[in-house]
């Protein structure tokens, strides 16, 4: 149904409430036909305390540089842009890391078993994992990742 069809099929209707809900209801049946709604699966990935915007920034400086200059051109130059840009970043992310362990490690003061757990928060991948199989040196944290499905409108 077109949107000039509408026209002609409410003129009748004077109640103004009546009105907006013919409308409403038109309207949706057209989206739903023109963008039908979608299931779409969306991660929801934990953030990291040593992630802020000023690296989301950077790392996305660093994508641009990567897909839409060295790559495409294959340019020597733009690959030594895309390799300064990228030791940047992972100076910027190894700093910001130092940073927020050690805060946490001075946080816990003299407090033996605030650091243990603190050890273990940050060495393991769950909650007692240190059993037959596992070694502090091989484990690294593996943070859960929550899906959520909602219905978003597609074109």
């Amino acid at each position: 149904m077109r949107i000039r069809e509408m026209h002609t099929d409410i003129l009748g209707i004077s109640d103004v409430n009546e009105l907006a809900v013919q409308y409403k209801s038109r309207l949706l049946q057209i989206l739903e036909k023109t963008a039908p709604m979608k299931a779409v699966t969306v991660t929801q990935r934990p953030q990291f305390p040593w992630h802020t915007c000023d690296t989301a920034q950077q790392k996305s400086n660093l994508r641009d540089l990567e897909k839409n200059r060295w790559k495409r051109t294959g340019n020597a130059s733009d690959r030594i842009n895309y390799s300064q840009a990228r030791n940047i970043y992972a100076r910027h992310m190894k700093y910001n890391q130092q940073n927020i362990v050690t805060q946490q490690v001075l946080e816990c003061d003299k407090d033996s078993k605030k650091l243990y757990a603190l050890v273990n928060k940050l060495t393991c991948t769950v909650d007692g994992c240190h059993g037959s199989k596992c070694s502090i040196r091989y484990c690294r944290p593996r943070p859960a990742v929550d899906s959520v499905e909602s219905k978003v409108w597609v074109s």
